[in-house]
């Protein structure tokens, strides 16, 4: 082969772009803490799962009882309630959910 360190180098950059995609958009590195199994998208589709038509409005992973998990807040189909989920980040399990109603202007009576 003419250029051994060519092949060197490029086979280097490879295995450093694949190292470098291991790093979760909201910050986490491999460094950092362990990397859950359970990605940041698939924790999403497991909320929205629990909150159809819903909207997140807000996601971090979190540890609870030495535990990672990811925490959703997501808001509902009529932006009225938000739903807190707490889905594993190991196992994909919804651990909890807790309702909670979103602020703004009071509703109108409806008079009939």
């Amino acid at each position: 082969m003419k250029h051994p360190r060519f092949v060197a180098i490029a086979l280097s950059a490879v295995l450093l772009a694949g190292a470098s995609s291991s790093v979760y958009a909201v910050g986490y590195s491999a460094g950092a803490i362990d990397q859950p199994k359970i990605t940041m998208n698939q924790a999403r589709e497991i909320g929205l799962d629990r909150v159809p038509d819903g909207t997140v409005l807000a996601e971090r992973l979190e540890h609870r009882d030495g535990r990672p998990v990811w925490f959703l807040d997501i808001a509902g189909y009529n932006r009225r309630s938000r739903q807190e989920v707490l889905v594993d980040a190991d196992t994909g399990r919804v651990l909890g959910s807790h309702a909670r109603a979103l602020e703004g202007p009071p509703r109108a009576a409806v008079m009939g």
